[in-house]
């Protein structure tokens, strides 16, 4: 049987202002940092631009040009490709594995 939480293990709600704090406190970190030139490939689906949120503070960075951004953002991006490339790999090892094509 699930033992019950008290009140002292209960995950803590937020007040409103709280939240703000910490989306201002943010928006002024990312200021802060030292910023990288990225370049978002463009899609077939025709969006123009990749939606990125960070504690409440909203980018939108355009596809097919040249733009700075903030560590915080680049790192995202990053971290974004690095999956994209792991996942090819591992859909091309599928298909030698079975032999045909997917």
């Amino acid at each position: 049987m699930a033992k019950k939480k008290t009140a002292e293990e209960a995950p803590k709600t937020m007040s409103e202002q709280e939240m703000n704090k910490i989306s201002v406190d943010t928006a002024k970190d990312l200021k802060e940092q030292k910023k990288y030139m990225v370049i978002l490939p463009e899609v077939s689906t025709g969006d123009k631009n990749m939606s990125f949120c960070v504690n409440g503070v909203h980018y939108q960075v355009p596809r097919g040009v040249q733009v700075e951004v903030p560590e915080t953002i680049y790192k995202i991006i990053e971290n974004m490709r690095t999956q994209e490339r792991m996942q090819k790999a591992v859909v091309d090892r599928l298909k030698k594995w079975s032999g045909r094509s997917m």
